[in-house]
């Protein structure tokens, strides 16, 4: 597994080095996570634009290669940044649960669903700095991912 992400990054910044992170292997499934856009207050439906453009791309080089949107979490930190932030995090991922429900090949695997308490809340003690998960929501998250690629057969 080849971990092209690097910190900090915006969709766009996805599209502008798609080659070199994305368009130059040959990938056995890509998984695409990207919460920056809609953190720095970004309109979800614009951003989601982007993500579909990156789909696109991806399908016209890897037709055939899994593709698997990963939503954005419900950090702790999203309801005390912007009051809007959790709205803007549901419409995102609302958006791409409408599109993987058309579309097959456009997978949506629910980042929130393996660390929500009983109750269907954010566990705060799962994130070190409020966005960032401990090794105790590591713990919690990796075995769900493992699960989905050996799904994906990867």
């Amino acid at each position: 597994m080849i971990n092209r992400g690097f910190v900090g990054s915006f969709l766009g910044d996805v599209q502008y080095f798609y080659k070199d992170v994305i368009g130059k292997y040959q990938p056995s499934a890509i998984l695409l996570y990207c919460d920056n856009d809609i953190e720095a207050g970004a309109n979800p439906d614009q951003a989601f634009q982007k993500v579909m453009q990156i789909y696109g791309e991806i399908r016209s080089d890897f037709s055939k290669v899994p593709f698997v949107f990963l939503s954005m979490k419900h950090a702790p930190n999203a309801a005390f940044a912007d009051p809007a932030e959790p709205a803007a995090i549901d419409r995102f991922n609302e958006l791409a649960k409408a599109v993987s429900k058309k579309d097959p090949s456009f997978r949506y695997f629910d980042m929130d669903a393996p660390v929500l308490d009983a109750n269907g809340k954010v566990q705060p003690d799962l994130f070190l700095d409020g966005e960032h998960f401990t090794e105790k929501g590591y713990a919690l998250i990796n075995p769900a991912v493992q699960k989905l690629l050996i799904s994906l057969r990867v």
